[in-house]
C-alpha cells in the first residue's frame, strides 16, 4: 500500500517568500513520487506469501516501469518550472554622474588664430598663449610682480682679503672674472624687470618694445660685465652632479670634510653648497694658508691651501653673479669641474654661458605662473631702459 505524505498539506505550500517563490511544493511532488514508484516487497524483509502473489510479480515489474517513466518526466517538469519560478537579475543602476546627460563629453575650443591688441598672425609665436601678456589681455595677472633675485649684498658685503696679497689677487686677475666685484646692485627695480619680461618672446629671444624688437648680445655682457665672450663653453647642461662626485670634489678642490660636506648637502638637498658655508670654507683655507706660510712649511701643503682659497672665493663669486639661481641660498658643486686647473680658468667661455643662463630664465619668467627669477643681470635691463630713455 503507497503511503500518501501529501495529505494534510494545502496549495498554498508554494506561496511567495519575500518576492521569492518557496520550492517546497516541487520538493513535496519529488517525495510524493518517489514513495509511490517503490514496488510491493522491493525493499525490507522477504515474507512467505501466497500463490497469487506470485503470480502478479510480472505485472507488477511491468508497473514499476511504467512509473519510473513517471518519475523521469515529473522531474523534468519541476526543474522546468524551477527555471521559471527564478527572478530575472536586477538590472544595475547607472550613476547618474557618469551619464552623458549630466557630464556631456568636454568640446575642445576652436584654435585661436589671433588675439586682440597682439599678434594677428601666430605663425611666428605659436606659443604665445601661455604668455604672460595673452593672460594680460583677459585680464588676469594683472598685479603680478616679479621678485629678482639679487645677491649684490652678499658679493659687496664679502670679507676680502687684503690687496697687497699678490698670490691671490694674481690668480683672480689672470681668471678674468674679477670685474664681476664690481658690477652689482643692493636693491634692484622689480617693475622694470616685470615690465622687460612682460615683453620678452621665446621664439625670438628679443624684447617686443614700441620702438623696434630689442635683444641682449654677447657685445653687451662683454661691455656690461667684462668677463671673457671666447673660449671653450660650459659643458654640464644636461648633466646632474651625485652627491659622491660632489664630496670627492669638494674634499679635493675645498678641502672640505666630507662628513660636513655630507651634512651640507643634506641640509641644501643636493650637491649644492651654501652662501654661508661657503664664506667659512673660504675664510678657514686662507687661515691655513698664511699659517703654513708663517710656519714655513713644504710649498706643497701652502700651495694647496692657496688653491682652495682662490677655488672657494670664485665659486662664491660666480655662484652670486652670473649664475644666481632661484633660491638665491647656495651654489651648485657641479662649477667646480671647471675651477680645478686655475691656470685656465680663462679659457672658458663665461660670457656666453651667463647669456644662455639669462635667456633660459627669461623664458620661465615670462609665463604668468612664475613668481620668482634668477639668473638676472640688472645691469643690462639699466641699459635697455636708457636706451628708451634718449
Amino acid at each position: 500500500m503507497a503511503i500518501n505524505v501529501g495529505e494534510g498539506m494545502t496549495d498554498e505550500v508554494g506561496r511567495q517568500r519575500g518576492g521569492w517563490k518557496s520550492r517546497a511544493r516541487s520538493s513535496t511532488r519529488r517525495e510524493r513520487v518517489t514513495e509511490v514508484a517503490i514496488p510491493r516487497g522491493g525493499k525490507g524483509k522477504e515474507v512467505a506469501g501466497s500463490t497469487s502473489e506470485a503470480q502478479d510479480e510480472p505485472e507488477s515489474q511491468h508497473e514499476v516501469v511504467a512509473e519510473a517513466q513517471d518519475v523521469d518526466e515529473v522531474n523534468a517538469e519541476i526543474e522546468a518550472e524551477e527555471k521559471d519560478e527564478q527572478p530575472p537579475p536586477s538590472p544595475q543602476k547607472k550613476n547618474p554622474r557618469t551619464t552623458r546627460r549630466r557630464n556631456p563629453p568636454q568640446v575642445a575650443p576652436p584654435p585661436v588664430t589671433g588675439y586682440g591688441g597682439g599678434p594677428s598672425d601666430l605663425s611666428l609665436l605659436p606659443s604665445f598663449g601661455k604668455h604672460v601678456a595673452a593672460s594680460l589681455w583677459r585680464g588676469e595677472c594683472v598685479g603680478r610682480y616679479l621678485k629678482c633675485m639679487n645677491n649684490g649684498k652678499k658679493v659687496n658685503d664679502f670679507d676680502k682679503p687684503d690687496s697687497n696679497l699678490r698670490w691671490f689677487w694674481n690668480v683672480v686677475d689672470a681668471s678674468g672674472l674679477r670685474p664681476l666685484l664690481k658690477t652689482n646692485y643692493n636693491h634692484v627695480d622689480w617693475g622694470l624687470l616685470t615690465a622687460f619680461t612682460k615683453r620678452w618672446h621665446p621664439e625670438t629671444g628679443t624684447f617686443y618694445l614700441p620702438i623696434s624688437e630689442m635683444t641682449i648680445t654677447l657685445d653687451d655682457v662683454s661691455c656690461l660685465l667684462h668677463i671673457p665672450i671666447n673660449g671653450k663653453m660650459l659643458n654640464h647642461v644636461g648633466t646632474a652632479c651625485s652627491m659622491a662626485e660632489g664630496k670627492d670634489m669638494c674634499e679635493k678642490y675645498l678641502n672640505f670634510n666630507r662628513d660636513d660636506c655630507k651634512q651640507e648637502f643634506s641640509k641644501m638637498k643636493g650637491a649644492h653648497i651654501g652662501f654661508p658655508k661657503l664664506e667659512k670654507i673660504y675664510h678657514a683655507n686662507l687661515s691655513q694658508a698664511l699659517e703654513a706660510e708663517n710656519n714655513q712649511e713644504s710649498d706643497d701643503e701652502v700651495g694647496f691651501y692657496r688653491e682652495c682659497t682662490i677655488r672657494a672665493f670664485l665659486l662664491y663669486l660666480i655662484g652670486a653673479t652670473i649664475f644666481t639661481n632661484k633660491s638665491s641660498q647656495y651654489v651648485d658643486v657641479i662649477f667646480l669641474t671647471y675651477l680645478q686647473d686655475l691656470s685656465e680658468v680663462n679659457t672658458w667661455n663665461w660670457g656666453a654661458s651667463r647669456l644662455a643662463y639669462l635667456f633660459n630664465y627669461l623664458d620661465a619668467a615670462s609665463r604668468p605662473k612664475c613668481g620668482n627669477h634668477g639668473g638676472m643681470y640688472y645691469g643690462a635691463f639699466q641699459k635697455v631702459r636708457n636706451a628708451l630713455s634718449c
